[in-house]
């Protein structure tokens, strides 16, 4: 791995993170733990962050948001103006809505993190594979000069990101 450019590195890496996801996709015993990754935005930026996550996730948020959006509707019988969306029952009954989608999240993410050990545990083959992806994260780690990830989730990031 010395002498290797760090694009060709930065390659690998990512194909071992793929690697990694796609094993335990295939071993874990519900669709809704597959682990699913994108490049997203994050809020407020147009940076695109490559972000990973389960798919109970996506399903919890999207159920969350049509509860608010239904919650909505059934309040504002009269029709969606203004004056009923904005107005404290409306808004209020909408929430509450939204919110006890997302109380199954807590529960899940504990069923999904007991699914990883499970599957952790019984596959050698993922075993191998976390440690693939370790090790090339080290060398790339080593080739950008022993400088870590950037770090960028601080209260108040400076303009660019900080190593």
């Amino acid at each position: 791995m010395r002498g290797q450019p760090l694009s060709e590195l930065r390659t690998a890496l990512e194909m071992a993170r793929v690697r990694v996801y796609d094993l335990f996709n295939d071993l874990n015993s519900d669709d809704a733990f597959d682990v699913r990754c994108r490049h997203e935005a994050a809020t407020g930026t147009r940076m695109r962050q490559h972000i990973c996550r389960p798919q109970f996730k996506d399903d919890i948020s999207n159920a969350s948001a049509r509860a608010w959006v239904y919650g909505i509707k059934d309040w504002c019988t009269g029709g969606l103006t203004q004056e009923c969306i904005f107005d404290g029952p409306a808004a209020q009954h909408a929430m509450s809505r939204a919110q006890a989608e997302e109380t199954r999240e807590g529960p899940t993410q504990k069923l999904f993190e007991a699914e990883l050990a499970r599957v952790l545990l019984e596959s050698p083959e993922l075993q191998q594979a976390i440690l693939d992806y370790e090790a090339l994260e080290r060398a790339y780690d080593e080739a950008r000069g022993g400088r870590g990830p950037r770090v960028c989730a601080r209260p108040s990031p400076p303009r660019r990101c900080m190593r």
